[in-house]
């Protein structure tokens, strides 16, 4: 029995991971339409392996695209420079203005905000599939 509850632990943690890493696919997909994206993730969130289609990059002033938990003095220059940033941290999403969206955890659930204003600026229009998340 104990091996079973085990095993149903594991399952639920890799499907979770694997829902994760497809939401942020599909997230950078609708922004971005280079074939190849360069993409920033901070230490915090940083995967260890594969990362979907795009290629991790540890050079914030490279990316195309940046998923962060914090924004720390050596990010705020790539903050001014790109417009395509989404956090992971709802705090950090309220306090600067420029970021795109915010993907957090909570009370259990996945919760996905997109800036109305920051995609306007952009020029963004999202499929209809994504109008309840935008404020």
């Amino acid at each position: 029995m104990k091996k079973l509850v085990i095993l149903l632990l594991l399952l639920d943690i890799s499907l979770y991971a694997s829902a994760k890493s497809e939401l942020i696919n599909s997230i950078i997909k609708l922004f971005t339409q280079k074939d190849n994206v360069l993409l920033y993730v901070d230490d915090e969130y940083r995967p260890k392996g594969d990362f979907g289609s795009f290629i991790l990059t540890n050079n914030c002033q490279e990316a195309d695209f940046y998923i962060v938990n914090k924004i720390t003095p050596y990010f705020k220059s790539c903050l001014e420079k790109n417009s395509l940033v989404m956090a992971t941290n709802y705090k950090e999403y309220m306090k600067y203005k420029n970021i795109l969206g915010v993907i957090f955890w909570q009370k259990g659930r996945l919760n996905i905000i997109f800036r109305q204003k920051r995609l306007d600026e952009l020029s963004v229009k999202l499929p209809k599939a994504y109008d309840k998340y935008i404020e």
